[in-house]
């Protein structure tokens, strides 16, 4: 068996197993498929009507003229159609049997009916005699997609002398993208076509049905989703909630890093402010906010107390400054007087100076 069509290979062989499935009738005497017609409608001539006896890729088996029997002889064994006259016979001894198909990989042929929308169906030719003329007699059985689940001929035409072609529409000629649902095509509610999008054929689908085969009445993203897309979204969600929750608890963290600083830097700086006057202290509790009135009263309290302490020290210091001051300014007397001699003095105020008494 050879291919003719321009699709790829894989594609044409997936068609012959479907069709060596549904189609060809491999039981001894179970009956082959027959039609009776010739003559071609709407034609003013009036063609001779013949008896055409088949089967889809395999040889006839069962219900075969006597006549046929006895003419043919061995080349019925691969014998896939015949042509049988019964017109102006008395009994099918005197039929005329011709075969005008052998099944055979030298005589029979296979292609898309239109290579371009393979939903149009597939044609499988067989090569027979020779007629007359001397032209060979060529069986084109044309199965055409159709929803019909019985493949049935419907008609049969000789379009060209010598040249015979048989209709048989059923889903079995559909592609495997247009599948059967409640034993109809497309469901029956829709109808096979070739989508020039997506390049492929489909199922399309009548109003309010949807669905590879149209037995949805919903559309797929309204009743399916992917769990683990949503499982996904989920995780991500938690992970940025925590994510933003760290960077919160951070950015507060800081906040409170830089405040127990400040604070320790006013109490230092109170502190030692205290140390140098009086007002250094109290202008240091006005920018500590740590201080309140009760830390005032405090202070005033030790102030009252210890009063009459610094004062006794300061009359204290004064009068150890006025003796220091006399123990100086005698020796710079006598030091004055032996520097006359060399051309010097000392200034009372530079000596005195660096050894007063301050508290």
């Amino acid at each position: 068996m050879s291919y003719t069509n321009t699709l790829s290979e894989q594609l044409a062989n997936v068609f012959i197993l479907w069709f060596l499935i549904h189609f060809n009738r491999r039981v001894p005497g179970q009956p082959d498929y027959n039609i009776e017609d010739g003559d071609i409608p709407c034609t003013p001539n009036v063609e001779s009507n013949y008896t055409y006896v088949f089967n889809v890729c395999g040889a006839v088996t069962g219900n075969i003229e006597k006549e046929c029997k006895y003419y043919l002889k061995d080349r019925l064994r691969t014998a896939a159609a015949l042509q049988i006259n019964k017109r102006g016979t008395l009994d099918e001894d005197d039929d005329w049997c011709y075969v005008v198909g052998y099944y055979n990989q030298d005589q029979t042929s296979v292609r898309l009916l239109n290579d371009r929308d393979p939903t149009k169906g597939l044609q499988v030719t067989y090569k027979g005699d020779y007629c007359n003329g001397g032209k060979q007699r060529q069986y084109n059985l044309q199965l055409t997609c159709s929803d019909r689940l019985q493949a049935v001929p419907t008609h049969a035409y000789e379009m060209v002398g010598c040249e015979y072609t048989v209709t048989m529409p059923s889903v079995y000629g559909c592609p495997l993208e247009c599948p059967v649902a409640n034993r109809a095509l497309c469901g029956g509610q829709g109808h096979c076509a070739y989508d020039t999008d997506k390049q492929a054929a489909r199922c399309y689908c009548n109003r309010g049905y949807f669905g590879v085969d149209c037995t949805n009445t919903q559309p797929a993203d309204a009743q399916t989703y992917s769990p683990a897309l949503l499982g996904l979204i989920i995780t991500l969600f938690v992970i940025i909630a925590l994510l933003v929750l760290g960077v919160f608890m951070m950015i507060k963290q800081v906040a409170a890093y830089r405040d127990d600083v400040a604070n320790y830097q006013v109490l230092k700086g109170g502190d030692e402010d205290g140390t140098a006057s009086g007002g250094g202290r109290a202008g240091a509790r006005r920018a500590n906010p740590l201080h309140s009135s009760g830390d005032d009263s405090i202070s005033s309290t030790l102030s009252g107390m210890f009063s009459p302490v610094l004062e006794m020290t300061t009359d204290l210091a004064s009068k150890a400054n006025a003796f220091l001051g006399s123990r100086v300014a005698a020796r710079n007397a006598s030091v004055n007087s032996m520097a006359r001699q060399d051309g010097f003095a000392v200034n009372d105020a530079d000596v005195r100076g660096s050894h007063s008494v301050t508290l």
